[in-house]
């Protein structure tokens, strides 16, 4: 397992209880395996237009309609 620090600054439905509050410098530490980071990457590339949704597809041996929902996803 690949452990990433992320910190997107988003909120999440956490974030809006009192009982969850934290410190805005504070980051998270989100456990995942090789081939989630790898999707991961891929899709941060595509964000960055670095890289097409068909691109990222065949790299991923999936569909395109599979790799827009991931994108959707996050």
């Amino acid at each position: 397992m690949w452990h990433a620090e992320l910190w997107s600054g988003q909120t999440s439905p956490v974030s809006s209880d009192p009982r969850y509050e934290r410190p805005e410098s504070m980051s998270c530490l989100i456990t995942m395996s090789q081939k989630e980071l790898h999707r991961l990457e891929l899709i941060q590339q595509i964000r960055g237009r670095s890289l097409s949704l068909v691109q990222a597809a065949e790299l991923l041996g999936l569909s395109r309609s599979q790799v827009h929902r991931l994108l959707q996803g996050l």
